[in-house]
């Protein structure tokens, strides 16, 4: 439950700390990391960021857990180490690749330009190719605008030298390689997002492969794997009086907040029987593959 976290005290503007009954969820923004703390990791970690030497931290330490930890100085010093770490940009996690400034992108070609309104925004995003298309437009379709349309935000899509690339307004905004197809689709997400909600691109404070729905104004958010169930239990949800927030991708920023986009969900067929007993017309419905394979409806 999003809302349902206690907020705590956060040492420093570059670190979001929740409390998770015993546990504290933090966010380090240097390395774009999420660290999960209890005691007494949190409490090294709480005196480091108000300042405190590593000393300080020992004799604090010792003092509160010392008739049940033996190698307090150790373990301080190896605590202190691990969030040097996490506060270092150099250390946060890149899945994208670098593109040189001077990428020329005179030379592309985009044979379709698909534009989607989505509330009273219209979006345009020009295609390279039908593989490109196939791996964004299906959860969308239903979003497509066939009438001709002036949009301000203009998304393309395209690859060369082996790698994905997409720009907004022909500016280039991510690349990945080949590969990492799945980062690639979601970051269009994002920037989609970035002009519904007016906030850049890189303005959230994060991104999760989930599925969300919300009811009384408190966010229930399903992290998991493929295959685990995320859509389904949503659906269900749905049908029992939840609204649907997103089925694949969802952002949240700094102040706990997730935010709904419409696209569609994806019901596998090991789903449909549970689900038809909600929703008849699944019955009805088509299966297509998916881009990695899956048969969905």
């Amino acid at each position: 439950m999003v809302n349902a976290m206690q907020k705590t005290h956060s040492p420093k503007q570059n670190t979001i700390i929740r409390k998770f009954g015993q546990s504290y969820a933090s966010w380090f923004q240097p390395s774009k990391s999420f660290v999960l703390f209890e005691e007494p990791a949190y409490d090294v970690f709480r005196l480091k960021s108000e300042g405190k030497n590593q000393k300080q931290i020992v004799a604090f330490c010792e003092s509160k857990y010392g008739h049940i930890e033996k190698y307090i100085q150790q373990f301080v010093k190896e605590m202190i180490k691990q969030i040097n770490f996490y506060n270092n940009p150099k250390n946060a996690v890149k899945i994208a690749v670098d593109i040189p400034e001077d990428f020329d992108l005179t030379d592309i070609d985009f044979p379709e330009t698909t534009i989607y309104k989505i509330g009273n925004k219209y979006i345009a995003i020009a295609y390279q190719n039908e593989h490109l298309k196939f791996a964004i437009h299906p959860g969308m379709a239903h979003l497509e605008y066939k009438t001709e349309q002036p949009v301000q935000n203009r998304i393309s899509v395209f690859e060369k030298d082996e790698i994905l690339i997409f720009t907004h307004n022909n500016q280039i905004i991510d690349a990945f390689k080949k590969e990492d197809m799945h980062y690639f689709t979601g970051c269009i997400r994002q920037m989609m997002y970035s002009v519904l909600y007016n906030r850049g691109y890189n303005d959230w404070m994060m991104a999760l492969h989930a599925s969300s729905v919300v009811k009384n104004n408190q966010a229930v958010v399903f992290s998991a794997t493929g295959g685990s169930g995320k859509s389904t239990l949503s659906a269900l949800l749905k049908a029992k009086g939840y609204y649907f927030i997103n089925d694949d991708f969802i952002t949240a920023d700094e102040n706990r907040r997730v935010y709904p986009f419409p696209s569609a969900i994806s019901v596998k067929d090991g789903s449909v029987k549970t689900l038809s007993e909600f929703y008849p017309e699944l019955k009805n419905i088509s299966t297509k593959e998916t881009l990695i394979g899956k048969i969905v409806r």
